[in-house]
C-alpha cells in the first residue's frame, strides 16, 4: 500500500516538473488563441439566425464578443431557441475539442517522452506526432460525447413513439431504458477516465477504440485510482497556479512601490 502512495506522489512530482516547461504553455495559448476565434464565429452563426445576415453579426461578434455571446443566449432563452442554444454550445465544444485535441496530445507527448524515455522532447518532433494522430484523439471524447447524445435522442424517439401506440409501450419503454443506461455508461466513462484517453494515444499509439476500450477498463477496474489521480493532478495544477500568481503579485507589487518610490507619492 505505501509503494502505490509513493508511485502517486512520484506521478504528481512528475507531472508538476513537466507542467512546468514554458514550452507546454506556449503550445496551450497558442490552441487558445485559435479556439477562441472559432468560438466566435459559432456564436456569430447563432446570432445570423436571430438577427442580421452572418457578416454584420461576426463583425459584432468580435468587437464585442461578451456583449454579444450574452444578447444572443438571452434573445434565444426569451424565444425559446433550445434547440439553437444547444447546437451553438456543442459547435463551442467542437472546436475547443478539436482543437485541443491537436495541441494537448502534442503536450502529452512531450510530457511522455520526458516521464518515460528520461529525455527532452522536442516541440517538432511532438507536432508532428500530433499531427499523424490528431484524428484518434478527437475521435476519442467526440465520438463517446456524440454516441451519447445519439442513444438518449433514440431513446427520447422510443419513448415518443411508446405513448403514442399503447401496444409499444410495453416493449419500448424496456428498450428506451437499455438506451439509456448505455448513455449514461458512455457519459461516466468519459467523465471518469477521459483524461486518461490522450496519455493512450501519446505513449501506445494507440487508435480511438483502443484508446477507449483502455479508458473504461481501467476507469471501470480501478474506480478509486482514477479519483484519486484526478483530484490529485487538479491539486497540483491549482498548487501551481497559485505560487505563479503569488510570485507575479509580489514582482507587480515591488514594481509598484519603485516606481512610486521613485517618482513621489505626489505623482
Amino acid at each position: 500500500m505505501s509503494e502505490e502512495r509513493v508511485d502517486l506522489v512520484e506521478i504528481l512530482r512528475a507531472a508538476r516538473r513537466s507542467a512546468g516547461d514554458m514550452r507546454k504553455v506556449l503550445l496551450s495559448l497558442y490552441g487558445l488563441l485559435i479556439t477562441v476565434p472559432l468560438a466566435l464565429l459559432v456564436i456569430a452563426a447563432g446570432r445570423s439566425v436571430l438577427f442580421a445576415g452572418f457578416g454584420a453579426e461576426a463583425g459584432a461578434t468580435f468587437q464585442r464578443p461578451l456583449h454579444a455571446a450574452g444578447a444572443f443566449f438571452r434573445a434565444a432563452f426569451q424565444d425559446g431557441r433550445w434547440a439553437l442554444m444547444v447546437a451553438v454550445l456543442l459547435g463551442i465544444w467542437f472546436c475547443a475539442v478539436a482543437v485541443g485535441s491537436f495541441f494537448g496530445l502534442a503536450i502529452t507527448r512531450m510530457a511522455a517522452i520526458e516521464l518515460t524515455c528520461e529525455r527532452r522532447a522536442e516541440v517538432k518532433e511532438s507536432v508532428a506526432f500530433a499531427r499523424s494522430h490528431w484524428h484518434w484523439a478527437l475521435f476519442t471524447p467526440a465520438g463517446l460525447v456524440l454516441g451519447a447524445l445519439l442513444l438518449f435522442g433514440v431513446a427520447g424517439g422510443v419513448v415518443s413513439l411508446a405513448l403514442r401506440s399503447n401496444g409499444v409501450l410495453v416493449i419500448g419503454a424496456p428498450l428506451a431504458f437499455g438506451l439509456v443506461l448505455a448513455a449514461v455508461v458512455l457519459v461516466l466513462g468519459q467523465l471518469g477516465g477521459g483524461l486518461l484517453a490522450w496519455p493512450a494515444i501519446a505513449t501506445e499509439w494507440s487508435d480511438a477504440f483502443d484508446a477507449i476500450t483502455r479508458v473504461y477498463g481501467y476507469s471501470f477496474a480501478h474506480v478509486h485510482r482514477v479519483f484519486f489521480y484526478r483530484v490529485g493532478i487538479w491539486l497540483t495544477m491549482l498548487g501551481a497556479t497559485l505560487s505563479r500568481g503569488i510570485r507575479a503579485a509580489l514582482v507587480v507589487g515591488i514594481f509598484s512601490a519603485v516606481l512610486v518610490a521613485g517618482l513621489g507619492t505626489d505623482r
